[in-house]
């Protein structure tokens, strides 16, 4: 089987990002962006936290907080 990004199923699942968390200051493969900051016209940026910071600090990932 075959997913969208041309992978194959076995292959997709050994695929794993990584981000740095902004509250333990370290690298996570479990990081979600929770924060958003923009200035103007200026680039925007964005902090993100791992699973166990997520859970320490009460933060909701971006994509599951309200509209």
């Amino acid at each position: 089987m075959t997913t969208t990004n041309g992978l194959d199923a076995e292959a997709y699942d050994r695929v794993r990002s990584f981000a740095w968390c902004s509250w333990h200051k370290g690298f996570t493969d479990t990081a979600r962006l929770v924060s958003i900051t923009e200035q103007g016209s200026a680039r925007a940026g964005g902090q993100f936290a791992c699973a166990p910071c997520r859970a320490k600090y009460n933060l909701v990932p971006v994509a599951d907080q309200p509209l």
